[in-house]
Parts: structure tokens; C-alpha cells; sequence
């Protein structure tokens, strides 16, 4: 649609209206703002419309008419993402569908320790549901009061306890998806084993809706802890981790659920921002260890670079993502490591992606995405870019 067009003349609009209602099709720019640029504000794109199902059988309509008139589909969780994967492009052309009225939680079965939930869903809500049946959903992560389940399991989301329970994707038993061409899988089966052919559950965890749409899943549940200890532990190198993490795996075995190690500089920061927090020891050390939570019991590195004190934060950034960036990723795929163990790609990382991958990964990931996709409506340019 042409900015200058009014909305009520446009038969895409029209026709989502009819489907989900005028008060869930949003057109004004002033209230799609929210929904248009991610949550660092890296990323402001533009839509022709933002729209809000309430149902899967919605999602698939909304889909079918998209087909219909061509229209590029860019779903979007909590808005929570750090690679810009939930954002559209500045094209105007594309349309946002956002899951946040998708809340329920459809059944909890304590039986076989699982908890089927609609995607948007909000984390910590469905960690709540389960602790009212008794069980633990082990997925944490600081966003967790406004990332939704969807949108974890689209960027496979690891959360501090992988250590003991792995990613998303080891949380999640069966999934109830919208294929690009608006038909709707239920795969919402809660089986532990299930060898009745491909494993299409995986193909859409971690694809970024690029594939299709999650509407539901079937999450794990697990036993809630009798109780929990958290241990701060002073060491002097990375390497003095590494064998404090064997030590601790071979005592404590799966009640390790996590991790983390900072550094003296990371801790200095924190009490020059807040005064408040204590440096935790009588003396400063090189690195500090949080048993419990983490991420280096499973290799997995988060790296924040600080503009100088009266530097240009723009330019910074522009330098810190076309240099740093690479030197970091070079020497992370050096060691057998990845570029993203987190947050996905987005359109932030489709770049070093295309860089770093194998020609044989990326034509396979394409020769899928065609597959599924034809049309290439499904979130484009996210994760492999466009054809």
C-alpha cells in the first residue's frame, strides 16, 4: 500500500479486518510504533499493517489472504529479540502478525510432566503454571517477564539453565505450527519417542518463523527442586573455571544447573552503576564464579563492548559491528564454535552466517526454505537473507 493510499481502500486490510476484526488490524503509524523497531533500537522498520489473531485458525487465515496478495509475513513474539528477527523491513510492504494475544495456557498433565501453551505466551507465566501443578519449567532468562514461549523456541532460546536441562528445543515435545501456505500441522503430542518418519517439530524451532508460524507447543515439565543453593566462588583465570566446573560436575552431577563466570571488570562495573550492589569478597579477584546459573558449564559466551567514556556511541557502534564483530567470530569458528548460541541471526548476523557457513549448510537451508516457502513470505531476510 502507498503511504499516501487510505487503509479502508486497501483489500489486504479489508480483508484482515473481516478475519480477526477492526480492533486487532492496526494501521495508524502511531499505533504500529511499538511493534516496529526491536527492543536495543537497532532496527525501526515500517508495515502496512500490524495484526493481532487470537487463534490459530486465525493465523491461518490471516496467512491465506497474505498469500493472496502477496504480502510478506513478519511474526513477532514479546518484541524481546536481539538480532532484529521480529522487526520488518522499511519497505512498508510487509505486514507484522504479533502472537500477544495468544496467551492461554491449554493444559498442564503433571502425569506426564508436560504443559501445552499457546506462543504468546508469556515465559514466566508459564513457569508460574507449572509451579501451581507442582512441576518446574526449568527455561529462565532475563527477559522472562516479557518474552513469549513462541518466540523462544523461534530463536531457540538457552536461558541459564542448560547446563542441567538443555535449549528450548530439548524443553519442547511437539509443536502446532502454520505452514506459509495457511494450513495448520498439529503435532501438539507430548510422546518422548516417535519414530513415524522426519522430525518436522526441529525444522521449525530456530528457523525465526522463516518456515512458518508456532501457535502452540508442548513444553516438559519437571520436578520441582526440594531445594536450591547458590555458591559465589572466587578464581584467577578462566582455566582455574574450567577445572572448578569439573570439580563441581563430578560432585554434584545433574543438580548442576548452572555456571557463570565474570570478571573483576565486569563486577567493578556493576557497583560503579549501582553503589548498592557490595563487591562480594574482601578482596578483588580476577574472575568470580555463580554456581547455580550460567553459561560456561555450557560453552556459551556473552561478550559486551563498551564505548570509551566520551567517545561517539554511533560510530563506536558502526566500527564494533563491522571489526570487533569479526575478529571475535573468526576466532570463535577457529576453536569449532558459532557465531550465535542464543539469539539467533535476525538480520543482524545473515551476513557472518552467509560468511562463515559451508556452501553445502547454506544450500541446504536454502533448498528448505524453498521448499516450505516458495514464495519467500515467511519473515524474509531473516537468517538466510533473500534469495
Amino acid at each position: 500500500m502507498n503511504p499516501a493510499t487510505p487503509a479502508s481502500s486497501d483489500p489486504f486490510i479489508a480483508e484482515c479486518i473481516a478475519a480477526i476484526g477492526d480492533t486487532h488490524v492496526l494501521h495508524d503509524p502511531s499505533d504500529m510504533a511499538g511493534y516496529l523497531t526491536d527492543w536495543r533500537k537497532r532496527y525501526t522498520g515500517q508495515a502496512r499493517a500490524v495484526l493481532r489473531p487470537a487463534s490459530a485458525s486465525e493465523v491461518a487465515e490471516i496467512v491465506q489472504i497474505a498469500d493472496r496478495h502477496g504480502v510478506a509475513i513478519v511474526p513477532q513474539g514479546g518484541n524481546t529479540g536481539l538480532s532484529g528477527g521480529a522487526t520488518p523491513d522499511a519497505s512498508g510492504a510487509q505486514a507484522v502478525l504479533s502472537l500477544s494475544r495468544m496467551r492461554a495456557v491449554r493444559a498442564v498433565d503433571p502425569a506426564n510432566n508436560t504443559i501445552t501453551v499457546e506462543a504468546g505466551c508469556v515465559l514466566a507465566d508459564v513457569q508460574r503454571a507449572a509451579r501451581e501443578a507442582g512441576r518446574l519449567f526449568p527455561l529462565s532468562l532475563a527477559a522472562e517477564g516479557s518474552c513469549t514461549i513462541g518466540g523462544n523456541l523461534a530463536t531457540n532460546a538457552g536461558g541459564t539453565a542448560v547446563l542441567c536441562y538443555g535449549t528450548t528445543r530439548e524443553l519442547c515435545l511437539g509443536l502446532e505450527v502454520v505452514t506459509p501456505s495457511g494450513e495448520i500441522w498439529n503435532g501438539l503430542r507430548g510422546l518422548r519417542k516417535d519414530n513415524t518418519g522426519y522430525d518436522l517439530r526441529d525444522l521449525f524451532i530456530g528457523a525465526e518463523g522463516t518456515l512458518g508460524i508456532i501457535t502452540a507447543a508442548v513444553m516438559k515439565l519437571y520436578p520441582l527442586p526440594a531445594a536450591q543453593m547458590t555458591a559465589l566462588a572466587a578464581v584467577e583465570s578462566p582455566h582455574a573455571a574450567l577445572k572448578l566446573l569439573e570439580l563441581a560436575q563430578r560432585a554434584a552431577g545433574p543438580l548442576l544447573t548452572g555456571f557463570e563466570l565474570m570478571s573483576d571488570f565486569c563486577l567493578a562495573l556493576v557497583g560503579k552503576h549501582f553503589p548498592e550492589m557490595r563487591y562480594p569478597f574482601a578482596q578483588r579477584h580476577a574472575q568470580v564464579v555463580l554456581l547455580e546459573f550460567g553459561h560456561l558449564g555450557d560453552g556459551n559466551l556473552h561478550y559486551n563492548v563498551q564505548t570509551p567514556e566520551g567517545g561517539d556511541p554511533r560510530a563506536f557502534l558502526k566500527t564494533y559491528q563491522s571489526t570487533l564483530n569479526r575478529i571475535v567470530y573468526d576466532n570463535v569458528m577457529a576453536h569449532g564454535g558459532t557465531i550465535s548460541a542464543e539469539h539467533g541471526i535476525g538480520q543482524l548476523k545473515v551476513e557472518d552466517n552467509a560468511r562463515l557457513k559451508s556452501p553445502v549448510e547454506l544450500s541446504l537451508m536454502r533448498a528448505l526454505k524453498h521448499a516450505l516457502d516458495p514464495h519467500g513470505r515467511m519473515n524474509p531476510g531473516k537468517v538466510i537473507g533473500n534469495p
